[in-house]
This record gives structure tokens, C-alpha cells and sequence, in this order.
């Protein structure tokens, strides 16, 4: 199973910006690869269109995606979101926004599920029952758009 990352970093009025290193991530991949899944990440730190956005995504393959979102960024995720609507792959929201703000993201077109607070067991919880055809609907910490929220 693969897992891509999607972290939106973009501060327009840095020409020469290339991104915040972001601990959250490394720390979910870290635990995800340690479980035996793939990882990949799109750090997005320059606006992409959606035909290169599409084009690198479908290049990865992912079996899931994972977006990262701070409340500055929440605009970008809602549109990287509303891309994806019917592609097929499951979608996931996690970081300070969804945390915060849980209701305005599981409504956005395009995510299918939020995560509440620390992500590495829910996360990996998820992905073991993906994996094996399992009901997702009792992970603690994840919001689910068809069943209601656990916290």
C-alpha cells in the first residue's frame, strides 16, 4: 500500500522559497514505512497547476492521500481536494486545520476522512484495515464523512 503526503508551503512573496521542513510528516511517514508501506510526499512551495498537479499525483500511484493543512493553506487544500473528486483514491485530512476546524474540512468536496490530533496510530490503524477489507469506522481521532466522528 502507498501513502502520498500533500504539503502545500507557499509563501508567494519568497521568489527563492523551497519549504519548511515538516515534522508531522516525517513522523507519520517514518511510521508508516517502519510498518512496511510506501511513502511519498508533494511538498507543493510554488502554485501548480491542475494538469501538473494531476500528472505528478497519478505518477505516485498512491492507494491514499494524505493532506497536511494549516489554516493559511486551507484555501490551496480545498482546491487540491475538489481535483481529485472522482479519481478514485481515498482522501484523508490531518494537521492543525482539520483539528480545529473539523466540520469546515470533512464538508470540503474531495476529503472523505479528517484526523483529530496526533496522526501516526490512527493512521496506521487506517491503513491496516484498508488494507485488509476491514471497517474503518471505530479509529479513534478520525472523522469519517459516512460514519459519525469518534474523539
Amino acid at each position: 500500500m502507498k501513502i502520498t503526503f500533500i504539503y502545500p508551503d507557499i509563501l508567494l512573496h519568497r521568489p527563492d522559497w523551497t519549504g519548511y521542513f515538516y515534522v508531522g510528516i516525517g513522523s507519520l511517514s517514518a511510521v508508516l514505512k517502519k510498518q512496511g508501506y510506501e511513502t511519498s510526499l508533494l511538498h507543493i512551495t510554488k502554485p501548480v497547476s491542475k494538469s501538473k498537479f494531476m500528472k505528478r499525483l497519478e505518477k505516485e500511484t498512491p492507494d491514499l492521500i494524505g493532506f497536511s493543512s494549516t489554516s493559511p493553506m486551507f484555501p490551496l487544500i480545498r482546491q487540491y481536494a475538489s481535483w481529485l473528486e472522482g479519481l478514485g483514491v481515498p482522501t484523508i485530512c490531518g494537521g492543525i486545520h482539520p483539528t480545529i476546524a473539523p466540520d469546515e474540512v470533512l464538508q470540503t468536496r474531495g476529503i472523505d476522512m479528517i484526523c483529530r490530533g496526533e496522526g501516526e496510530a490512527p493512521l496506521s490503524e487506517l491503513c491496516r484495515k484498508m488494507e485488509n477489507n476491514e471497517d474503518t469506522s471505530d479509529i479513534l481521532n478520525l472523522w469519517i464523512k459516512r460514519h459519525p466522528p469518534r474523539c
